[in-house]
């Protein structure tokens, strides 16, 4: 039987990396452009895959919508293809539900324009691939991935490590949850079939290399190239190639101009011939370097926005838009679409990643600022609407009501400000509980301020109010809204929490401030201490906005031991301010750190909430140094070889120690917002918000390390792009927790 060769004709487009959105957009709309005139005028130009996305063409038809029916005619003539992604993002650093949703958006758009998307898992650029994505494409009825990362590494110049590569790339992929899929990897990436040539001699050069290494790395008869790269305009004179090539190969090679749909369905006619890889395809087998994995650390505060607008949208906006549309309110649908789009322009991979310039990151700054006012107003929308309808009769004027959209039960500290027609010294205001019963709170007086309404019939309202802040412990147990009372009394309540000079403790957990600043936690159940947590370590960093490389002469920075140690406390919580000193390099002078240093203070805020079992972390530099690395330290001295991190749909096992042929003197991983690590005599896990990188050092304590921030000034991968945004030469404030716990 001949082989058979499917030349697939594709850009690889992303949307915005080492120029602007704008600059890349009008690149994009001559490359669109001229697949159209190409395909209207030869019909030997079959197909062209445009790149598994469907965002480009909302681009393409924001600036060109004139050709909006002769673009869509060659889409549903299957000429062009598309879909089924909105964009092609990181799956990693973007949250379980936005990888469902961006899938969801690009089906929604082919449905809405009576397009047949490809059902292809397409991520040809992620940088890895999670565990659970073959439960999410067979959630959607596809039942293929083709990927360019994951089995083997694949380096900034996009050439594999051959000592280390897998053959074949066909495989079967079960998920974590045991869902099965077909997985292609790309061989030689997805460029291995670029601007082929025409002439004879070249013919047989290029396509008898391509023909060859595709045979060896696969079990079929069928045979991938992929004709295109990054932003690559279109090859007009491919079918004079492909037309040159049958002449020289046709005998034992048959070459199609080939799609993704006819070369999958041949694929599956084979599957039992692939061999089985389970769980995240992201390098863990390989000599991990070049996975990119440094990226979860390239502009934290991004980070950060990120992980508000997803858990803005997830967790608070659509579910109390659910509890306000079952109560009579609309469902503000396309609103809550516009937000979700409007965040997923921030996630395609090198967005998201920030490697990319800082043209990027400034407008993603935006965007991310975009989705999350139009959330935060979904959400003040619902909220109003419910508390409209609450009965509140016989609680006095003046109520709270708290929205709480974890199944879970939850101990918190609310925080509020309220607004009263009468000033009332703050010791005479105190707070109940819907019952009636009096709980410890705090209230602070700010002044009478100016205030304003918006009714949705009538003009806007305008009032001056006496502004208070309030806060109390709470326990919120269920999907719901509770209420609380404003009420007048001179009784003031306590909890149970017991507070000295350098500690804290309540029923759960005790913590205490170490001379040297770090904190000893101990967890009551249990009985177990951990020592010297939240030390800070602080290292060279000669890499880029992908990699992570150790400056050569491996000189790291630690904290002095002269501690400023200060606390506030009332009757819930208790915070130490613990002001610390480093003296960083203020930069890297031929592959070394600087001679120079500048000291900087991190302060840390740790704080203790009556009932919490958890302590929460607040910590604030002022960078003014450049390309380093600061992390946060937790030794755990706890026995494994493994640890735990939350993903999509899963939380993920790793091996702390690498496997044999692993080159790189780091293990970063990625999480979502926790990892851990756990004996038979308990476990220490560390949560964060929008703080993605971790590594346990093999450093005899299983030390936890956490980035908090890592400072570069090149984007890398193929040129020499400065990018001094992502120097973070600015305040920098992050936020974690640490939790132990008993077995």
């Amino acid at each position: 039987m001949k082989k058979v060769l499917h030349i697939i004709s594709h850009s690889h487009w992303d949307r915005e990396w080492y120029m602007s959105f704008e600059e890349h957009h009008m690149r994009l709309i001559e490359l669109i452009d001229s697949i159209i005139e190409k395909m209207e005028n030869d019909n030997r130009y079959r197909y062209f895959h445009l790149d598994g996305q469907m965002i480009v063409i909302e681009d393409y038809l924001a600036v060109r919508p004139e050709m909006r029916e002769r673009f869509f005619k060659l889409i549903r003539e299957d000429r062009i293809q598309v879909g089924p992604w909105y964009v092609l993002q990181d799956e990693y650093l973007t949250s379980g539900e936005a990888n469902i949703r961006n899938m969801t958006e690009g089906l929604k758009i082919c449905k809405e324009n009576g397009f047949e998307p490809v059902m292809t898992g397409y991520m040809p650029d992620a940088f890895g691939n999670i565990s659970q994505m073959p439960q999410i494409l067979a959630g959607f009825g596809i039942d293929n991935a083709v990927f360019g990362r994951g089995i083997d590494p694949v380096f900034p110049d996009n050439k594999t490590d051959e000592a280390q590569c897998v053959s074949p790339k066909e495989i079967i992929w079960g998920g974590a949850d045991g869902t099965e899929i077909i997985g292609i990897m790309f061989t030689d990436w997805y460029n291995n079939a670029n601007e082929l040539p025409t002439e004879e001699e070249k013919v047989i050069k290029t396509y008898g290399k391509l023909i060859s290494a595709t045979s060896a790395k696969s079990v079929t008869d069928h045979l991938l190239g992929m004709n295109g790269c990054d932003h690559q305009p279109l090859q007009k004179d491919l079918p004079e190639s492909i037309e040159a090539a049958r002449r020289v190969y046709g005998d034992t090679v048959e070459i199609r101009h080939g799609n993704f749909k006819e070369y999958i369905s041949e694929m599956r006619k084979y599957k039992d011939r692939f061999a089985g890889i389970n769980g995240e395809l992201c390098g863990q087998n390989t000599s991990g370097i070049g996975l990119l994995v440094n990226t979860a650390s390239t502009h934290i505060p991004l980070k950060q926005k990120n992980h508000f607008a997803q858990n803005l949208l997830t967790e608070l906006s659509e579910p109390v838009s659910v509890m306000s549309e079952m109560l009579g309110d609309c469902y503000r649908t396309d609103m809550l679409r516009y937000a979700w789009k409007t965040l997923m322009q921030c996630h395609p991979h090198d967005s998201i990643c920030c490697c990319s310039c800082d043209a990027v990151t400034r407008e993603m700054s935006v965007r991310f600022d975009k989705s999350t006012e139009v959330a935060g107003y979904v959400l003040s929308e619902a909220k109003h609407f419910i508390a409209e309808h609450i009965d509140t009769s016989g609680k006095g004027e003046n109520n709270i009501v708290v929205f709480h959209t974890n199944p879970a039960r939850t101990h918190t500290v609310i925080k509020t400000e309220i607004g009263l027609s009468e000033y009332a010294a703050p010791e005479k205001i105190g707070i109940a509980d819907n019952s009636g019963n009096l709980i410890p709170s705090e209230i602070k007086y700010l002044g009478e301020q100016f205030t304003y309404t918006l009714p949705k019939d009538k003009f806007r309202q305008t009032e001056y109010k006496h502004i208070y802040t309030v806060s109390f412990p709470a326990e919120l147990d269920g999907m719901g809204y509770f209420t609380y009372q404003v009420v007048n009394t001179g009784e003031k309540v306590k909890a149970e929490l017991n507070v000295w000079e350098n500690g804290v403790e309540n029923d759960k957990i005790k913590m205490t401030v170490q001379p040297d600043g770090t904190l000893a936690i101990t967890e009551k159940k249990s009985g177990k201490t951990y020592s010297g947590l939240n030390n800070f370590e602080d290292t060279g960093d000669v890499g880029d906005s992908y990699n992570y490389i150790q400056s050569s002469d491996g000189v790291t920075v630690y904290c002095k031991n002269e501690p400023k140690i200060k606390y506030t406390y009332n009757s819930f919580n208790a915070t130490f301010e613990i002001t610390r000193v480093m003296d960083i390099p203020l930069g890297i002078t031929e592959g070394k750190r600087s001679s120079k240093t500048a000291s900087h203070k991190i302060v840390t805020r740790a704080t203790l909430n009556a009932n919490s079992d958890r302590v929460d972390i607040e910590t604030e530099i002022d960078n003014v140094s450049e390309n380093h690395r600061l992390r946060a330290l937790f030794p755990s001295r706890i026995k494994t070889d493994k640890t735990f991190a939350d993903g999509q749909f899963d939380v993920t096992e790793r091996n702390i120690v690498p496997k044999s042929g692993w080159k790189n003197p780091s293990n970063t991983q990625r999480m979502q917002a926790f990892f851990g690590l756990e004996d038979e005599n308990g476990g220490l896990l560390i949560a964060s918000r929008g703080l993605c990188e971790y590594e346990v050092l093999r450093d005899g304590s299983n030390t936890m390390a956490l980035t908090l921030l890592r400072s570069v000034g090149e984007m890398g991968d193929w040129g020499v792009f400065p990018t001094p945004d992502l120097q973070l030469k600015r305040n920098i404030r992050v936020n974690y927790s640490v939790i132990p716990y008993s077995p």
